[in-house]
């Protein structure tokens, strides 16, 4: 709180959602469990907002700096745009009226004013609620009970949303009461259910008598809303309106707009409205809770916000052709059919689109993908639906579930945005810890002892198939890609002048390739591609490569790769950040050359961390480059590794390998005509002491600082920097 008169106003306004002015109170001397905030150097990013957090009590005690992407922060939404002329946003309200703004839960009057000292009426607060909620409120059937809420009222449709899913309940003339203030003790009714209704914690960690000895009205709280005071109490959402005359619950109270913002402000810094995950450890998976720490800290966040805040398409590239705007709410059956080399199709920021298993977005010669208006980029998923919804899932056996899931084969599963990710198994006996599935014959099952409705928000099932197929000339830029058991961007066979520029990809592949190989890859080039730049794209999280171009003898063709520029991109936590590799043989009469080869200023960290490396059949050919050719390398001119940060692996550094066939041996060392010069390495030592790269067919391990840095000098000519840590941290 930015202005305060006295230490009991500043423990109300912290604690509890209203205004209180004083008089004649004596403030005595500051509780000796108070301390000064000392904060940690990184946020707490989650599903509300994100948040400064105190290194010694760990409380959220205001917002972190926005990132700001055409105005709107692309982590928590918010604005930091002062938005309405009545407010004052050093008083006690202002940073609520901010937050509630920029979520869009209290946009404000026509006139432009914010009307803090207004009071709310029913019918406006459930809209408000149904907004936080994130519900399609206008899927709801369109039949309800209240008398006075007419169908097509501003207010239908969140009203019969928040009747259907039990968050308000009627007078018992049958009226809902449109027009009435709605009281303090009704919003407090109001959150309750919804919090029932999603999941949340609706435990009290106070009894009824301890709320009586502190607040002397509690006894005039209506009966139905004793139970939801008590929780609100608990949870720190309120704290009573304090006088000098005493605190106070003040329950028939109308509440003012400010009052009102300041509890859903409250409800965000104390995290009441998050799921508590049971159990974020599998022995097969990993602790999602623990983030590995690197040496390129500061450099990844920094091209991350780059990547993030992207200017709109229009703004970046020229286009020729029509423009065909997409919505939020249309459909990808709205994408106009037979587009035209120069044409453009721009998403609206903000916007969620599921792409079916079996229909990838097509883009054909000369086309361009993007982006336009405000907020977050438009985000594409591989997910059928979100899968948090109890309804949908049977008992198969004791704490297996399952559920129907048309389409590809699940490749991974994603809980509550990555608080914790599946471990896929190839049998149902296989089932034996939380988060362990199996796909067999369009069914999910899933082993958990929980309730899969009630414990998560979102469950998203990352099923076989593409999400952009593309020809030649085409641009793809400012997408979020996700949830996809395949490659995301995969181009059809030799495509030429391709840009992929922007983007974020991640949750990429774990689907069956055939029998139990699993595979997919960020961005996917095969069978040649020429003049293609791939420049500020954030990639993580990918089952193989981040990014791979390569070639399969079955194509039966030969293969060229010239003209490649892959630049300035940030890739972390694949099984390999960059590959490439070919595998047609001189002796069929087919060849692939590599010409004007270029990856500079990348920084690829943390190969072979986090899910797919505890799930891959190989853990030891994890790398941060992995690149070679079933062949003769003659034909490679002008290949560079320069400029990069290689930022640990769970493995190996780098791993080349070719084939000579002429003596039919494989070289596991660098190809002819590379160059690896002026990188910069950071490496810390695995449990295991894994080999960091390879030396003339033999492994070559550092278990200490000077076997590391002879072991890039083995392939990089000259290195920027090295740095070895004894031991990887995480935090």
């Amino acid at each position: 709180m930015k202005k305060v008169v006295a230490f009991v106003l500043i423990f109300a306004l912290l604690l509890g959602a209203f205004p209180v002015f004083l008089s004649g109170v004596s403030v005595g001397a500051e509780p000796s469990n108070q301390h000064t905030h000392s904060y940690t150097d990184s946020f707490l990013f989650d599903s509300v907002s994100h948040w400064r957090v105190c290194k010694e009590c760990g409380e959220r005690t205001e917002l972190a700096a926005h990132t700001l992407a055409h105005g709107v922060c692309v982590y928590c939404g918010c604005s930091e745009q002062k938005a309405f002329p009545d407010v004052n946003y050093e008083d006690w309200y202002g940073d609520s009226v901010e937050y509630t703004f920029g979520k869009r839960l209290i946009t404000g009057y026509k006139n432009g004013k914010f009307g803090f000292a207004d009071n709310t009426q029913r019918q406006d607060f459930i809209i408000i609620l149904s907004r936080l909620s994130g519900d399609n409120v206008k899927k709801v059937s369109i039949y309800t009970n209240f008398s006075d809420v007419p169908y097509g009222s501003y207010y239908y449709d969140a009203t019969l949303w928040g009747l259907t899913k039990g968050v308000v309940n009627g007078y018992n003339d049958g009226r809902f009461g449109v027009g009435d203030r709605v009281t303090r003790e009704q919003i407090i009714c109001f959150l309750y259910n919804y919090a029932t209704y999603k999941g949340y914690n609706t435990d009290c960690s106070l009894t009824s008598s301890e709320i009586e000895q502190k607040y002397s009205d509690y006894k005039s709280v209506s009966d139905y809303a004793k139970t939801a005071v008590l929780w609100a109490i608990s949870n720190g959402i309120i704290s009573g309106r304090v006088t000098a005359s005493g605190t106070y619950i003040s329950p028939k109270a109308f509440a003012q707009r400010a009052e009102i913002a300041a509890i859903f402000f409250n409800i965000a810094k104390k995290g009441v409205f998050e799921k508590q995950i049971k159990d974020t450890t599998n022995s097969s998976g990993y602790n999602c809770k623990q983030q590995i720490v690197g040496g390129s800290e500061e450099q990844a966040k920094e091209l991350k916000e780059k990547v993030l805040c992207s200017k709109n398409t229009e703004e970046i590239y020229n286009i020729t052709g029509k423009k065909y705007y997409i919505s939020r709410d249309m459909d990808l059956g709205d994408i106009p059919a037979n587009l035209a080399s120069g044409d453009a199709i721009l998403f609206e920021r903000g916007g969620v689109w599921r792409v079916p298993s079996n229909k990838p977005i097509v883009l054909s010669n000369g086309v361009t993908i993007g982006a336009y208006g405000k907020g977050p980029k438009p985000q594409f998923y591989g997910s059928q639906r979100n899968y948090a919804d109890s309804s949908i899932w049977k008992k198969d056996s004791a704490n297996v579930y399952k559920t129907s899931c048309s389409g590809g084969n699940a490749g991974n599963i994603v809980f509550n945005g990555n608080a914790c990710l599946g471990v896929k198994k190839w049998s149902k006996s296989d089932l034996k810890e939380n988060y362990d599935f199996y796909f067999a014959s369009n069914t999910l099952y899933l082993y958990y002892t929980g309730d899969l409705g009630k414990d998560f928000d979102s469950i998203e099932v990352a099923q076989r198939g593409e999400l952009i197929s593309f020809y030649s000339g085409c641009t793809i830029d400012n997408l979020c890609l996700k949830y996809c058991g395949s490659h995301p961007i995969n181009s059809t066979y030799g495509t030429d002048n391709t840009t992929i520029t922007n983007c974020e990809i991640g949750y990429a592949g774990g689907s069956q390739q055939s029998g139990t190989t699993r595979f997919g890859n960020g961005i996917q080039f095969g069978i040649g591609a020429t003049n293609v730049k791939v420049k500020y794209n954030y990639i993580y999280e990918c089952y193989d490569a981040g990014f791979t171009f390569q070639t399969w003898s079955s194509a039966k063709r030969s293969t060229h790769y010239y003209n490649i520029d892959l630049s300035e991109n940030l890739i972390e936590k694949c099984a390999y950040g960059i590959e490439y590799f070919t595998t047609n043989t001189e002796g069929s009469g087919l060849y692939s050359d590599y010409k004007n080869i270029s990856f500079n200023k990348n920084i690829i960290r943390f190969a072979g961390y986090e899910w797919s490396q505890f799930q891959r059949p190989d853990p030891w050919m994890t790398s941060l480059i992995r690149g070679g050719q079933w062949a003769y390398m003659d034909d490679c001119e002008n290949f560079t590794i320069t400029n990069n940060i290689f930022d640990i692996s769970r493995a190996c550094i780098v791993f080349w390998w070719w084939h000579d066939e002429s003596k039919n041996v494989i070289h596991l060392e660098p190809h002819k005509g590379l160059t690896v010069s002026g990188n910069t390495y950071y490496q810390a030592r695995t449990p295991d002491g894994r080999c960091m790269t390879y030396h003339k067919n033999k492994p070559v391990y550092a278990y200490n600082e000077t076997q590391y840095q002879e072991a890039v000098r083995l392939f990089d000519s000259n290195p920027k920097a090295m740095y070895w840590y004894p031991t990887v941290t995480f935090k």
